[in-house]
C-alpha cells in the first residue's frame, strides 16, 4: 500500500502503554497483547480503532476488562475495526 505525506491524517487513537506476552510452543505460538489507548485530540473527533491482524487468528477481545463477542467486531480482510 502506497502512502503519501499529503494523505497523512493524525491517528484517531494514541497508544499509551503496551503489555506483550509471547507463549511459544512446538506447534504454534499464542501472543497476548494488552493496549492502553486514548482518543487523539489532534484527530478531531470519534474514530475507529483499527487493528491489523493479517496472518493471525483472533481469539478474543476485551474492552475495559469486558469481553466483546467476536461477531460484533467488523472483520474485513483480516482487519479488526472497533467503533469508538
Amino acid at each position: 500500500m502506497l502512502k503519501r505525506r499529503e494523505d497523512y491524517t493524525p491517528p484517531a487513537f494514541l497508544v499509551t502503554a503496551v503489555d506483550l506476552n509471547i507463549d511459544i510452543h512446538d506447534l504454534g505460538s499464542i501472543v497476548t497483547t494488552k493496549l492502553a489507548v486514548t482518543p487523539n485530540p489532534a484527530a478531531g473527533g470519534a474514530g475507529i480503532l483499527h487493528l491489523d491482524g493479517r496472518g493471525l487468528e483472533l481469539q478474543s477481545i476485551s474492552v475495559d476488562g469486558n469481553p466483546w463477542p467476536i461477531l460484533t467486531i467488523a472483520m474485513m480482510n483480516q482487519d479488526c475495526r472497533l467503533p469508538a
